[in-house]
């Protein structure tokens, strides 16, 4: 048996991107997930607004939690992927029981998309604008410090043995809470369901993937408890209204549709801004299914998304400007993203507040996108290997 513990809401993306179907209906194994979130930090869902999986066992306290599990692990061979930081006193609390348990435990070592803290180098006014968004953002490096200070305690004093899944040769921000350690090889979560389409019809679609701010909650308000953040009514209309009026250029300019794709925190949430006249696509599978028939891709931000246009070649542009994001430390992490990624994969970015009148520089590097592909995202030794193929062999091996 399969136990996930999730500290965000379990949303039916999630439950899409974990290939929860197939583990269980092709492979037969019996899958439970638990949803932590309201013991370690109940303000994590408000910016997770989706529907909520069938599939998900919300607990609200840890008492109740514990008790489940004990009763799982009496009664099954449990194998537990573990998607839990070290964050709070009962986070740590929680990663005690998996210490004593004993039990084999996968973690998920990779993001998925490149980090531009290990590949980007810092002019002196880069670093001017970090300590101006520290200074605004105390609540993130508060959470940044106590998250820190909770995995030395815990690898010094219980030290968990950990199989990490880890994507691409890069091996960046490998966080596992023991001494010992198992690596996997081991698709991004997006890669890995971009290989599951076979290539169709070209409709030269342009595919617009959209964040989640301004009109919904950020990370940056949420998991960092961002309470004083004030958010200008006028700045969010300003924001859509000059969005929708570059969007609406690149239709008239390519002579092609633009298909939004909200961010899968706020799937089937309407967005009132959206100008109607677009088509809105708010299926889990939306990426699988839009870009391996598209012209190109456009980014809101830099995104574990661009798995799928890498996977198929097709063109991505990434869009600058500090719309996207509410807090200053989130634009200039937005900045430093997208700087890193236009050079690691030769894409396009362009400011869409900035008008248009002729068709952008766009191109597909397919070295570029080849390097990145198995830097970041996967492995020549997992071709013909979809994730819960994977998985499988793990339940099954590393007794």
């Amino acid at each position: 048996m399969l136990l996930i513990l999730f500290p965000y809401k379990f949303t039916e993306f999630y439950h899409y991107l974990l290939d929860i179907e197939n583990l269980e209906n092709k492979l037969k194994c019996k899958v439970e997930v638990h949803d932590l979130s309201n013991i370690i930090n109940e303000n994590w869902n408000k910016s997770f607004l989706s529907n909520k999986s069938k599939k998900s066992i919300e607990f609200n306290n840890y008492n109740d939690w514990k008790a489940r599990f004990n009763k799982l692990k009496k009664e099954n061979k449990l194998t537990i992927f573990n998607f839990l930081d070290l964050n709070s006193f009962k986070s740590l609390c929680i990663h005690y029981v998996l210490y004593n348990s004993k039990l084999k435990i996968m973690r998920l070592s990779t993001s998925g998309v490149i980090e531009h803290n290990y590949y980007y180098k810092k002019n002196i006014f880069d670093y001017i604008k970090q300590i101006l968004s520290l200074r605004i953002s105390f609540s993130k490096f508060i959470y940044v410090f106590k998250t820190g200070f909770l995995r030395l305690i815990y690898k010094s004093l219980f030290p968990l043995s950990e199989i990490l899944l880890i994507s691409g040769s890069k091996k960046q921000s490998i966080t596992n809470f023991g001494k010992k350690k198992i690596e996997i090889n081991f698709h991004s979560l997006d890669y890995s369901k971009a290989l599951n389409k076979k290539k169709t019809r070209k409709n030269n679609n342009i595919i617009y993937f959209d964040s989640p701010s301004p009109f919904f909650k950020d990370d940056e308000d949420t998991i960092y408890q961002n309470k004083n953040l004030f958010i200008n009514v006028n700045f969010i209309k300003n924001h859509y209204k000059m969005l929708n009026k570059f969007l609406s250029s690149i239709e008239k300019i390519y002579k092609r549709k633009v298909i939004i794709v909200p961010h899968p925190k706020v799937k089937k949430i309407k967005n009132l801004f959206y100008d109607k006249k677009f088509k809105i696509a708010n299926q889990v599978d939306a990426a699988e299914n839009l870009i391996n028939a598209c012209k190109f891709i456009i980014c809101a931000a830099p995104s574990t998304v661009i798995a799928y246009a890498i996977k198929n070649y097709k063109p991505i542009l990434i869009l600058e400007g500090e719309g996207f994001k509410n807090s200053e430390a989130a634009k200039l992490d937005n900045y430093l993203g997208i700087k890193v990624m236009t050079k690691f994969i030769g894409c396009s970015s362009i400011n869409y507040k900035v008008p248009i009148n002729k068709k952008i520089f766009i191109k597909v590097n397919k070295k570029k996108y080849d390097n990145y592909k198995f830097q970041f995202l996967t492995s020549k030794k997992i071709i013909g290997l979809n994730n819960y193929q994977i998985i499988s062999k793990v339940i099954n091996q590393h007794n």
